[in-house]
């Protein structure tokens, strides 16, 4: 008299499994455990090793992006990847998720803006310095004999 249970456990919030499988033959229990897949047929090996593959490929794709500058001599082209990748992530953060998505992208502009004009208010400082120094300050007051 052989019975067979298969007992399937499924992780709550994870799509991995493991499958059970008990067969009753002549008193004796046998019990074998199936490798852990997911709902795709993946093997945690498999996702292990994606896995890696995936951080070296973002490694040198991060080291790529981030050298342009120094391999092409051109600060303009790192400034443009630059701004894609920024456009890259914000979109992708907007698709995840469109209300913080968007908060991201409010809060990145507006700490652009206020640096820009940071430096922009830091540089007119150190002109209005060296015209003072020069004695140059009277060219802006023409009017002012």
């Amino acid at each position: 008299m052989a019975k067979e249970y298969l007992i399937r456990v499924v992780g709550e919030g994870s799509s991995a499994s493991i499958e059970t499988t008990s067969q009753e033959t002549s008193g004796l229990n046998e019990t074998t455990q199936v490798v852990p897949q997911n709902q795709n047929g993946i093997t945690s090996k498999q996702l292990r090793i994606g896995a890696g593959v995936a951080i070296v490929g973002k490694g040198a794709f991060n080291f790529a992006t981030s050298n342009i500058a120094e391999f092409t001599g051109s600060t303009r082209k790192q400034d443009q990847v630059n701004g894609v990748m920024k456009m890259a992530g914000h979109a992708a953060h907007i698709a995840i998720s469109p209300v913080t998505g968007v908060a991201a992208l409010t809060l990145d502009i507006a700490t652009t803006e206020i640096s820009k004009r940071r430096e922009i208010m830091w540089k007119n400082k150190e002109l209005e310095e060296k015209r003072a120094r020069l004695n140059y300050s009277s060219f802006n007051r023409s009017r002012e004999w």
